[in-house]
């Protein structure tokens, strides 16, 4: 590679503002119409609340889940967070979660960040993660891939 060539970077997280927007809407609108249930009937009857509050609960919990998610792009060398450039060596393992949309999975990197403290990134891939997974173990055999999950881990 020449000096003035820049090295291509892959999207390894796909970007969820699709998903986040969507959820903040119906959010929005279900509060909406609580409120206009409330003024219309001066009253509020339980079973109305308590499926408000589980819309609302996961709702904001699905909202934050996603907000938590980080941009990670790859290329030969390294991976990429915002702001962060980890070489494929600090990578520990790579772990499915449990929790999925469908039938895609959320995954976890765990790496030793530049200070050598063991970190994690949640994210929803795309479709250059089987590339990923490969290239990270020809440059790490070390790396552990854990392609099932039997714990709750955000």
């Amino acid at each position: 590679m020449q000096n003035n060539e820049i090295p291509i970077k892959y999207p390894l997280s796909s970007n969820m503002i699709f998903f986040k927007k969507i959820i903040f809407i119906f959010l929005i609108a279900n509060f909406i119409m609580d409120v206009s249930r409330f003024s219309k009937h001066n009253s509020l009857d339980s079973n109305n609340i308590k499926g408000s509050l589980f819309f609302y609960s996961l709702g904001l919990t699905l909202f934050f889940l996603i907000k938590k998610l980080k941009k990670i792009t790859f290329n030969n060398d390294n991976f990429y967070l915002t702001g962060e450039t980890i070489p494929f060596e600090q990578i520990v393992s790579i772990n499915i979660t449990m929790i999925d949309i469908g039938d895609a999975d959320f995954y976890k990197i765990f790496y030793k960040d530049n200070s050598g403290k063991l970190t994690s990134v949640l994210f929803f891939p795309t479709e250059f993660f089987p590339y990923f997974k490969q290239l990270a173990l020809e440059k790490n055999e070390k790396i552990k891939i854990k392609n099932s999950s039997n714990s709750f881990d955000f």
